[in-house]
Order: structure tokens, then C-alpha cells, then sequence
């Protein structure tokens, strides 16, 4: 695991990218307890982007002190992505895409992953062949929790799990009458599901679901129905046709319900054989931050691009500021016709058209001893430098352009003038003063 040296070098942190922990989604059960695993393993990692924990796991959060320090220190950290994220939202200088589902079936995004990325999948159900991915399955459920009852129950029930799948498309023709629906609409807690499926006699499905697995863990057999995305048996690496059967199979439910200690006990193998996986996982991991920072001075400008290319979780937010802040703050362009040039003065005026006022709008200011134009843009005022006009309307941000220069679609302002009582000339004096180049 980690080596123990008191002055050796740290290793690299981790930022599992996790949504609010909740025992109902299996996925995010197992990003959260990535991140205690690796605790617990003697590593730093940390939830990021995650305001609810499970108060049993050792899963930190993230915060900005926590990133500026690791920056100060030269830590390169490692962000491992679940495969609902699409691009590199915490721009990730090495990123691990943790693939618990079908990518894109939960989304409907691309994963937009770096050529550099690593992959890691939690079955071979959601393994891409064209991907060079390695396994890593966390066994999230609880194997003591979800266990056969210790006492011989007589089991009668039959239950239908439904997620994703619409009630409408249920087939209840092919299902026992007396079925009863288990659904995320009025969900269960782990020990409520427990005792469920220790006195169950059947669960069907139409999704793959870690619900599925606990119901096998307890002794209770599952049926995979057509219908939904499920074609032939699934989990057959963990389990082979151990404990469940497809629905099409004949003489199948007998066969599941015999085989079901043969599933147990390769749960158990799972939870032995994880920390393998764990181990190479950190190997890896740790290795490609040897790698980055080997490579980091010689890497291709195509790289050095990609990592700065706003992903579209980052657009959208950034659209959704710019929304709030539209027609709320204003850039004054201080225009000085110190060269008395009309040529050059409509130069500078006409560049203004290049404005792009996506969430600040554009106010110029001319300052000219020239007559006054019969016909301006209702956003450019013309003074004289005789005028005395004070500041009447408080100017947030300014920058001074002289005359015969030119507005570029990529400028930004670069002096910030509050509000003052000064005559315009005195203020745009010396506002003028670091201006260099524009």
C-alpha cells in the first residue's frame, strides 16, 4: 500500500467526484466509499462537489483550502470521475473514469475523455471493448446485512423491482398475479430490503441493479425480464448463472433457486478478490501522476489545449452567470482625441462595433476638441476638454483608448475606477497614466 517513511514524499491526493450520498443509488454509494477505502488504505482523498456524507465513512470534503494547499505543495492530485461526467469539470491534471454503468445510458452524454485518461469498470456488462480498462468491483453491499435468514422462513412472496423501467411497459400477463412492486418512488432503506428479500421467494426485473444482488445475497432467487435493456444474463463474470436466470429460460427459476449458495460464495470471492483490484488501482493511478509530471514540459500543444477547453457542465454555468449578471455591470471606454485626427478618431468608434455585450454592456466617452458628429450610437457621449463635468454616474470599470487605436473582440478592461468626484479630465489623466498598449 503506502510506503512509511516520515520524510519521504507524499502521494498523490485523490478527489472523487460524488454526488450527495444516499443509500438508494448504488453508484454513488460506491464513489463514496472509493474515497473511505482509500482513507482507510492510508492515502488522502477526498468528495468533491458533495454536501451529504454517510457520517460511518471517512469521506472529507473538498474545499478550496484543501486544493490551494496541495497546489502550493506541488501535489498533483488525482480526480477519479464516475461515468455520468462528461469532460474534466474539475480540470483534473490526471483523471480516472470510474465506469459503474453503460456509458451514457443514465445521461445520454458522452464521456468527452482525455487521451490520457485512465478507465477502470465496475463489470463487464459496461466494459468497452475499444477502451484498454481494467476491472475494479467495489462490493458496496453489506454481505452481513444481506444474508439468508438463520432460521428456515417459508417464502411465498414475489416482488418486481422498478427504477428506469415505466410501469407501463410491465408485462403482468407473464408475472405472478399477486405481485408486489418494489420502487424507488417509495424507496426502502438497506435493513427494510433486507428482511424484504430474507422471506422473498422471487424478484423480478427488467433493469440490472445492485438491488438484484441483494436479493440473491438473501436467499432469494432473481428472474431478468426482456423488455427493458437487458437481452441475456448479466453479473456472469461475479456470478455465472448463479442465483438468477432469464425469464425465457425453461425449468429457470428452479435452477436460480438451487444454485443461489454458489452466489454467495462468489460475492465473497468479490470482497477478497477487491483488494487486489484496489491495490493495482492505486498502482496505476499513482504511476500516471510519475508519468504526467515527467512528461508535463514535452506534452503536445494539443493537450495543453484540450485541458483548458471549457467542458459543458462549465458552459452551462458559466451561461447561467452571465444571465444573472446581464445589463448589471458596464466597462466606459475613455476615448482622448489628443491627435485631433477625425481619421483616426473614427477608427477607434467604429472598433466599438466589435463589442460582444454577452453580460456587460459598452458606454464611450469622447474627449475631443473636433465638432461633435451629427449622428453618434446612443452609447457615446462627446465632451470637450474645456468641460468641466464632474462624475456624475459611478463608473465600475474604465480603460483609456487614444485616439487611432482599435477595440479587438477579445478585450477586457483592465482599470478599475470607482466612483469619484474628479472633473472627467482630471480622472481620465490619470487613469491614462499605466496605460501602455491596448
Amino acid at each position: 500500500m503506502i510506503t512509511r517513511n516520515l520524510h519521504g514524499k507524499l502521494p498523490a491526493p485523490y478527489y472523487i467526484y460524488a454526488p450527495d450520498y444516499r443509500e438508494t443509488s448504488s453508484g454513488i454509494c460506491v464513489m463514496h466509499y472509493l474515497c473511505h477505502a482509500l482513507n482507510i488504505a492510508g492515502h488522502e482523498a477526498y468528495v468533491a462537489l458533495c454536501d451529504v456524507v454517510n457520517p460511518a465513512l471517512r469521506t472529507p470534503a473538498l474545499t478550496d483550502q484543501i486544493i490551494k494547499r496541495h497546489n502550493d505543495l506541488g501535489r498533483t492530485p488525482i480526480v477519479v470521475y464516475p461515468e455520468v461526467v462528461s469532460g474534466n469539470p474539475l480540470s483534473g491534471p490526471v483523471v480516472v473514469r470510474y465506469i459503474l454503468n453503460r456509458a451514457g445510458f443514465l445521461t445520454g452524454n458522452s464521456l468527452q475523455a482525455g487521451a490520457n485518461d485512465l478507465f477502470f469498470h465496475y463489470a463487464h456488462d459496461f466494459r468497452d471493448e475499444s477502451l484498454n480498462t481494467n476491472m475494479l468491483t467495489l462490493p458496496v453491499i453489506d454481505s452481513e446485512l444481506f444474508s439468508p435468514p438463520t432460521e428456515p422462513v417459508e417464502r411465498r412472496k414475489s416482488y418486481l423491482y422498478l427504477h428506469r423501467h415505466q410501469l407501463r411497459d410491465v408485462d403482468f400477463a407473464s408475472l405472478p398475479t399477486d405481485i408486489e412492486i418494489l420502487s424507488l418512488s417509495k424507496p426502502k432503506t438497506l435493513a427494510q430490503l433486507a428482511e424484504i428479500f430474507k422471506s422473498a421467494d422471487v424478484l423480478y426485473s427488467y433493469e440490472i441493479s445492485a438491488t438484484c444482488t441483494e436479493a440473491m445475497l438473501c436467499g432469494c432467487p432473481v428472474i431478468y425480464l426482456q423488455g427493458g435493456h437487458i437481452d441475456t444474463l448479466p453479473f456472469t463474470e461475479h456470478f455465472g448463472d448463479a442465483g438468477a436466470a432469464m425469464h425465457y429460460e425453461p425449468g429457470g427459476l428452479a435452477r436460480a433457486r438451487a444454485s443461489l449458495p454458489q452466489a454467495r460464495e462468489r460475492w465473497l470471492e468479490i470482497e477478497t478478490t477487491f483488494w487486489e483490484q484496489f491495490e493495482d488501482f492505486i498502482h496505476l493511478t499513482q504511476k500516471a501522476v510519475v508519468d504526467h509530471k515527467a512528461n508535463l514540459h514535452t506534452r503536445p500543444l494539443r493537450d495543453w489545449l484540450q485541458a483548458r477547453t471549457l467542458s459543458a457542465v462549465q458552459q452551462q454555468l458559466i451561461g447561467e452567470r452571465r444571465n444573472d449578471l446581464k445589463d448589471r455591470t458596464s466597462v466606459t471606454a475613455i476615448v482622448l482625441d489628443s491627435a485631433q485626427d477625425s481619421a483616426l478618431l473614427n477608427l477607434t468608434l467604429a472598433s466599438f462595433g466589435v463589442w460582444e455585450p454577452r453580460t456587460t454592456s459598452l458606454r464611450a466617452v469622447v474627449f475631443s476638441t473636433l465638432p461633435r458628429p451629427e449622428s453618434l450610437a446612443p452609447n457615446i457621449e462627446w465632451l470637450s476638454y474645456e468641460s468641466d463635468i464632474a462624475c456624475r454616474a459611478a463608473i465600475t470599470c474604465a480603460t483609456v483608448i487614444p485616439s487611432g487605436r482599435w477595440c479587438r473582440s477579445s478585450c477586457r478592461p483592465r482599470i478599475n475606477c470607482r466612483s469619484c468626484n474628479a472633473a472627467w479630465k482630471r480622472c481620465c489623466t490619470r487613469l491614462a497614466t499605466p496605460i501602455t498598449r491596448y
